[in-house]
């Protein structure tokens, strides 16, 4: 690959989530301005209750589908045949056990959102990569508005869920290229198992907190919890985008290095903006979320042990060594836990932010000292 069709291709999944989080963290951000935090608590409880379950009956997780369809092994099929089938018994649960249809569909949703946008980027179609998110998000804004202002703020849940029929498209491709080779669950089974335990991990840092913090702390400390959350997740974004482009190249040997550098330096100055600047945006246009100032400033630190993570992650799975990860994972998951239990009560809203910033320093301290001492 030369260095102008790197900057090619990253320039479009780069532009791509730069402008859908925009839009998206625009929309939510606007959520939470109309809503109660009561309200907006109740909104990010229930979507966590459907990510768990998405990440609980989905044996095919978006990297395991991205290295393989990277590395062109006739395995993506049949993992994701075997996902869709559980996720439908999974969203048949989480109906009869909460008595909400909403949380079942938008539960398969993600299912198909993880395996269609994994398949993508592992065959490196950017630009098809950039017409899946718009088209996505874009239903997800549309869809969300007329469900807040004809129907419910709960109608949110329908229509994210709605918004991911887009990858049945991608779905039906996969069935008809791929082969049913059910032979190499076996041979890879060992990289997919330990890929799963890491999904669990990771959903279980990025939705067991909401589900922790509910009956701990109530729907208003939700809300506002989760209101930094959203902005850290935008605060994130670079990360994140530069993680979807990294993984498929180093998964075919091809160096990045130059790029991870710019992204930890850009990624300080990320950190020192937010944590200087947020507070007082968040005063100024969200006054019903004052109380998540304090908890912004912390989480503004996160950014730049995050995009440490996301640039040993994608060496670490390229090599298909994901049980590091794993262990990595597990042991943020255990700050998180400790640190929720501990800290909330004490501290509040701000012990919250501490135990999720301490979560993701551990994790990215664990894998680098693995990282030089391994690789």
């Amino acid at each position: 690959m030369t260095r102008l069709d790197s900057i090619k291709e990253l320039g479009i999944i780069g532009s791509t989530d730069i402008l859908r989080n925009v839009l998206v963290g625009i929309f939510w951000l606007y959520v939470a301005n109309i809503l109660e935090p009561k309200e907006y608590g109740e909104i990010s409880y229930l979507i966590s209750i459907a990510s768990i379950g998405a990440i609980f009956t989905s044996v095919a997780t978006e990297n395991v589908i991205t290295v393989y369809a990277a590395k062109k092994i006739e395995i993506v099929k049949i993992l994701s045949v075997i996902s869709i089938i559980t996720s439908v018994f999974g969203s048949v649960l989480l109906i009869l056990l909460f008595d909400r249809i909403d949380i079942g569909i938008l539960s398969i949703g993600l299912v198909l959102n993880n395996i269609g946008i994994g398949h993508i980027l592992g065959r490196k179609e950017f630009v098809n990569y950039s017409k899946f998110m718009f088209i996505q998000k874009g239903l997800t804004i549309i869809l969300g508005l007329v469900a807040i202002h004809f129907f419910s703020y709960e109608g949110l849940i329908f229509a994210i869920g709605f918004s991911y029929i887009i990858f049945i498209i991608r779905i039906v491709k996969i069935t008809r290229e791929s082969k049913l080779n059910i032979s190499l669950l076996k041979e890879k089974w060992k990289f997919i198992s330990e890929n799963y335990l890491m999904m669990l991990v990771g959903a279980a840092i990025n939705q067991l907190d909401k589900i922790l913090i509910m009956p701990m702390l109530g729907l208003v400390v939700l809300g506002n919890y989760s209101l930094a959350i959203q902005i850290l997740v935008i605060l994130n974004s670079l990360s994140a985008i530069v993680f979807k482009f990294i993984l498929p190249q180093d998964s075919t040997n091809i160096s990045t290095r130059n790029i991870k550098k710019y992204l930890i330096i850009i990624s300080i100055g990320i950190s020192i903006l937010g944590f200087f600047t947020l507070p007082e945006i968040i005063s100024s246009f969200f006054p019903k979320y004052i109380g998540a100032i304090d908890a912004i400033k912390i989480l503004s630190l996160e950014v730049v042990p995050s995009s440490i993570i996301a640039i040993l992650t994608s060496k670490f799975l390229s090599l298909e060594k994901s049980k590091i990860i794993l262990i990595a994972n597990g042991i943020g998951l255990i700050t998180l836990i400790v640190g929720i239990i501990i800290l909330g009560p004490i501290y509040g809203i701000v012990g919250l932010a501490t135990a999720y910033l301490l979560s993701t320093i551990s994790t990215a301290i664990f894998t680098g000292y693995y990282y030089k001492k391994y690789l």
